[in-house]
């Protein structure tokens, strides 16, 4: 079973992610706090982690930037309510390999729950085949 490790402090989008990656079948581990996901990625080694680029505590992209240095780096997807193709774009250049612009459907959850093969997780999403909504 895959886990997923979400860090979000929108309620309702963090109950909507859980809820669609519990019903396929995907262990989610759920934290508001920035300063806790370093810590979690180590203890749980997550196939998936999902931040928000903007956070209360901290931020998505200096997350990003400290997760790819760490030995076996989780798929990193970056939720934005920031719906301009430069800002996305961004994003993925800087290593992400999804976004999910906000806001966040169902649908676009699927999508990341649906890929069963840990290596195909890594397969970067063109900015052009973001998840769509």
């Amino acid at each position: 079973m895959q886990t997923a490790l979400l860090c979000n402090q929108d309620r309702d989008d963090r109950k909507l992610i859980a809820d669609v990656l519990v019903e396929n079948d995907v262990q989610v581990v759920e934290t508001d706090s920035s300063e806790q996901v370093l810590a979690y990625v180590e203890q749980l080694e997550p196939e998936m982690v999902i931040l928000d680029i903007i956070m209360a505590s901290g931020d998505g992209i200096s997350l990003l930037k400290q997760l790819q240095r760490m030995p076996g780096s989780p798929c990193i997807v970056l939720k934005s309510s920031c719906h301009t193709r430069g800002h996305l774009r961004k994003a993925l250049q800087l290593g992400a390999d999804a976004v999910l612009p906000k806001p966040v459907t169902a649908e676009q959850v699927r999508q990341l729950a649906n890929v069963a093969d840990r290596r195909a997780m890594y397969r970067r999403f063109p900015v052009d085949r973001q998840l769509q909504h």
